[in-house]
């Protein structure tokens, strides 16, 4: 996640639409007084998808927890 977030999201202008802060900066972007730069996010669709990711990963690691051979 961190590799994409940080270095191949931003390699090309396409797939930075594909990051988590782009999400979450069309988000901030609603309180007053702060200025970001956005990349066309709906604050709706921002609401959706950030818990979206957030819920997957939980999902996610709890499955690669659960098969993991722990004693």
């Amino acid at each position: 996640m961190v590799l994409w977030e940080n270095a191949a999201a931003h390699a090309s202008e396409g797939t930075a639409r594909f990051t988590v802060t782009s999400w979450a900066r069309s988000i901030v972007s609603t309180a007053p007084g702060v200025e970001v730069p956005l990349d066309g996010r709906s604050v709706v669709a921002s609401l959706l998808v950030l818990p979206m990711v957030a819920v997957a990963g939980w999902l996610a690691a709890t499955v690669r927890y659960r098969r993991a051979d722990v004693d």
